[in-house]
């Protein structure tokens, strides 16, 4: 359309169709999948950081419970928790947030984030929840209760 025709003028970018952007945030997933430490999962995150979304960090998150964590107060990982917010308003899905929710929790209570931190996010991201409250199925409304 024309206002496409001037965005991509003014800014150099090609907007994506959301299937394409949800198949290049599964692109992404696979790689993050594919880290074998929490430190390379969170260089992968910091350097791809722009193209993140919601279901980007649910997948982070995910990955550094499942790969056992890092130190608390790590700062990388603390600099993503902060930006967890914004990659949220990109896009996500019900899902995304529940995965997102469950896995900041596991985070917290095994120590790798302050109670503070992880507080402010979780409302951040219990405030992107109540956009998709009606697409969240019995399990994922299980697991955003119990985070």
């Amino acid at each position: 359309s024309r206002c496409d025709s001037c965005f991509v003028l003014i800014t150099g970018v090609v907007p994506m169709a959301p299937r394409d952007v949800r198949k290049f945030a599964l692109g992404l997933n696979r790689g993050i999948e594919k880290a074998s430490t929490s430190a390379e999962v969170l260089m992968i995150a910091q350097r791809r950081l722009h193209d993140f979304s919601g279901i980007n960090a649910a997948c982070v998150f995910r990955r550094i419970v499942t790969l056992g964590g890092l130190p608390q107060g790590d700062e990388q990982l603390r600099e993503f928790v902060g930006q967890v917010p914004v990659m949220f308003q990109k896009d996500h899905r019900s899902k995304d947030v529940a995965s997102a929710m469950t896995s900041l929790s596991k985070l917290q209570t095994r120590g790798m984030l302050s109670k503070e931190q992880s507080h402010l996010t979780f409302a951040e991201l219990c405030k992107a929840g109540m956009t998709k409250v009606d697409g969240f199925n019995a399990q994922q409304l299980s697991n955003t209760m119990w985070a």
